[in-house]
């Protein structure tokens, strides 16, 4: 949660400067209701780490199959983890 709340001003300017674009989310489900009070995001996505680790990584893979040619740019903000790279190498 602390990556996305220090992440805000960058988001809201990224809003401003692509105006016509919509901006979407993945985050861990337990950071949703922060996500939904900024008001920043067209799309919520949210992956569940509660389910075991096998659950999440299948999960994981069906959203990146499901939206992979989505996106014109993917921006990471996660700094703490090695996840986002994985999910960007797949």
């Amino acid at each position: 949660m602390g990556s996305i709340l220090q992440a805000t001003p960058l988001i809201e300017n990224l809003k401003i400067k692509y105006s016509n674009s919509k901006l979407s989310i993945l985050t861990f489900s337990s950071n949703k209701q922060i996500v939904e009070s900024l008001g920043l995001f067209h799309n919520i996505y949210t992956i569940d780490w509660s389910l075991g680790i096998v659950r999440f990584l299948i999960n994981t893979f069906i959203f990146v199959i499901k939206n992979f040619r989505g996106y014109t740019m993917v921006i990471d903000l996660e700094f703490f983890s090695m996840f986002s790279a994985l999910l960007l190498y797949i």
